[in-house]
């Protein structure tokens, strides 16, 4: 494929500047595309789309053998800001992928992962202390302009950045470049998500100051001083549904897609997947005319087939001519001798025909080559001397040909080897 690349994609007027002052530039061919080959790796988690015929672009986790991470993309662990209950949870699961021998094995090691960290939140970080919690449940955004330049949008960064101006000065919002960092509250209740972010340092405050701005951002008038808990604060259905999400993206969708039942029966499949689970369940489905077949081994189908017709043979002469002939669909149409089992044989077996295919397996001879030839590989900024892909493609390609056709021919060879034992 770089062969075929190099020689019908490359620019033979790449122009070079070597003078500035008298403008020469020096022509050269150039080509920059080359393609590589990652892997083999052990496995690739890709996720799915929580929306119906949609997939999710550049968004993978790449393990080797070892089981170590080769690659991981697009996943909210990469990127800053993000919710740390989400981020703590990837970093867990991604290598629970690896547990098992079977799928059902795998799947059950992933869900375990999945249901700790809903536990977490289903019992409200009863074993957090309140410092972890909020660090754990709370999400950050840099305001990349000043306050005056968002104008009139709304966003829960602009509204943990103004509520940090009321009670911190306004001085804090005067340049961009603010961290906000902030959890989202239940109340008031009806309102729109964006207008419930409180700022994470109002818990640094005094408890009266802590009381005064809880109360107003959050329009009740239930928090008493001595009672002040984070835990009656937040918006534990919001973030039970933001980690849900995850967990139907990475294990619940990728397993129904995979026959597999719902491993994490507290995260729901969307409704267009419970559909098509139901589909595939259904016990008064009509099936496929595919379904009443299966794959058979050749030998195995004509060794049957011998068998069959053969026993057919001599029934017939022990019945007389009384004796019902077997037919097959291909003899339905014809009468006689001729309308019994059709026997189908493979020719191309046996000695002969292995001795045949080792004759066709005979290596060609490499064309000549200039002495001291080096073959350059693509993008090195090297000297390139004798016959290469730079001084003479045409020879070059045809001697690497010739090459690949005989490492080809030689792994042929070792496979019939290995088969005649």
């Amino acid at each position: 494929l770089n062969a075929q690349t190099h020689h019908d994609c490359i620019n033979p007027q790449y122009h070079t500047l070597v003078n500035e002052d008298k403008q020469e530039y020096q022509v050269h061919s150039e080509c920059s595309i080359l393609f590589e080959l990652d892997g083999p790796y052990k496995a690739m988690i890709l996720p799915a789309s929580k929306e119906e015929g949609k997939r999710l672009k550049k968004r993978y986790a790449v393990f080797n053998f070892d089981g170590s991470l080769a690659e991981l993309k697009g996943f909210e662990l990469k990127r800053r800001g993000e919710l740390q209950l989400i981020k703590m949870f990837q970093s867990e699961v991604f290598k629970r992928f690896l547990d098992g021998n079977t799928l059902e094995e795998c799947y059950a090691s992933v869900a375990a992962v999945a249901n700790q960290w809903l536990d977490v939140l289903d019992n409200r970080g009863v074993d957090l202390e309140d410092e972890e919690l909020i660090e754990l449940i709370s999400e950050e955004a840099s305001m990349s302009k000043t306050m005056e330049e968002y104008g009139d949008r709304k966003s829960m960064a602009i509204t943990t950045a103004n509520r940090i101006a009321e009670f911190l000065g306004a001085d804090m919002i005067k340049n961009k470049g603010l961290n906000c960092k902030y959890i989202v509250s239940r109340t008031p209740e009806g309102s729109s998500v964006t207008e419930r972010a409180v700022p994470c340092e109002i818990f640094k405050a005094d408890p009266a100051t802590q009381l005064m701005y809880l109360k107003k951002w959050c329009h009740t008038n239930t928090l008493i001083d001595s009672s002040i808990d984070v835990r009656t604060i937040l918006d534990w259905q919001y973030y039970k549904e933001r980690l849900g999400s995850t967990i139907q993206k990475i294990v619940t969708i990728p397993a129904a897609m995979q026959n597999i039942s719902n491993p994490v029966e507290r995260v729901p499949h969307p409704d267009w997947l419970l559909k098509i689970v139901r589909e595939r369940l259904d016990p008064m489905k009509q099936k496929n005319l595919t379904s009443f077949f299966g794959k058979v081994d050749k030998k195995t189908a004509t060794a049957a087939a011998s068998a069959h017709a053969g026993n057919a043979a001599v029934d017939g002469q022990a019945a007389g001519s009384h004796a019902p002939v077997l037919m097959d669909i291909e003899g339905m149409g014809q009468s006689g001798a001729g309308a019994g089992a059709t026997v189908v044989r493979h020719m191309g077996t046996g000695k002969k025909g292995k001795r045949q295919e080792k004759e066709d397996l005979e290596p060609v001879p490499l064309p000549p080559l200039d002495p001291d030839t080096r073959v350059v590989k693509l993008g090195r900024d090297v000297e390139a001397y004798g016959t290469t892909m730079y001084t003479d493609f045409d020879n070059w390609h045809a001697y690497m040909t010739a090459k690949w056709r005989n490492m080809s021919i030689q792994r042929k060879k070792r496979k019939i080897e290995d088969q005649d034992g």
